[in-house]
């Protein structure tokens, strides 16, 4: 139940579903008989025009991406690793399925820095943690079967992996893995997820009992951010939902109390 009604509160904050709403109430004021409410509806509606172009040339959801990707520095990794645990994220089950070709959308560059970090440490255990299938709505092929197919095309060994997948967020990642391996408070593990996902999954870890080590994959901001950027309303709007999701998933993951602090 808290997994659907998380899904749901989710949705009713996305900025593009906000957006939406308040524009669909801005026009029914636009048309209203009574006048005040009408003059009212067309002064907002002038506003919402203007907060899309913002949208279109400020990269907003950009800045708000800098302090996620920074929250954890990429750290030099130990000699000894005991363990890898990598997040999925956007594999897509059902798509693999239609178009014969594994599709792992944003998390492919995990798949990538699992590779490095495997060859690197050959005798870690190796967990993919997840399913994304609840999400995607697979026919019959499963998130299992899309991380192994890219497991396979970075050259991995297929027993070297080990899948947790019953866990459909990032609190049920950790108490799924910390319950799988029962790790030993001197072992070293590490986990991989993109840079604005790092921060929840790390501090809920914690939460969940295992001290991990950071190791990101992938970044979505980069150090020299342009005040204006060219026009690019879709690809702003997209990255503001991303961030959106993450910070409201700090606040939520605290209220909640899987996460001790939602910031450090």
């Amino acid at each position: 139940m808290m997994f659907q009604i998380s899904k749901i509160v989710g949705g009713l904050l996305d900025p593009i579903m906000l957006f939406t709403l308040l524009l669909g109430i801005v026009i029914w004021m636009a048309r209203s008989d009574n006048y005040q409410t009408q003059n009212s509806g067309l002064k907002w509606l002038s506003c919402l025009f203007w907060l899309l172009i913002a949208a279109a040339i400020l990269p907003v959801g950009q800045w708000a991406m800098v302090p996620l990707d920074n929250y954890f520095a990429q750290q030099k990794l130990p000699d000894r690793v005991d363990g890898i645990v990598l997040l999925t994220g956007d594999e897509n089950p059902r798509l693999s399925e239609e178009r014969g070709l594994p599709q792992a959308g944003s998390a492919a560059s995990r798949y990538l820095h699992l590779a490095v970090l495997a060859r690197r440490y050959p005798q870690a255990q190796i967990i993919v943690a997840g399913t994304t299938d609840s999400h995607y709505k697979p026919r019959e092929m499963t998130t299992q079967q899309v991380s192994a197919a890219m497991i396979e095309a970075v050259g991995l060994r297929a027993d070297r992996i080990q899948y947790e997948t019953k866990s459909r967020t990032t609190h049920e990642n950790a108490v799924n893995v910390v319950e799988m391996v029962q790790p030993k408070p001197e072992s070293n593990w590490v986990v991989i997820t993109s840079g604005y996902h790092m921060p929840r999954s790390v501090l809920t870890f914690k939460k969940a009992g295992m001290q991990v080590i950071p190791s990101v994959s992938d970044y979505q901001s980069g150090t020299d951010i342009d005040l204006i950027d060219y026009p690019a309303l879709a690809l702003n709007l997209c990255t503001l939902r991303t961030v959106a999701h993450e910070y409201f998933g700090l606040l939520a993951y605290w209220y909640y109390g899987w996460i001790d602090t939602p910031w450090k």
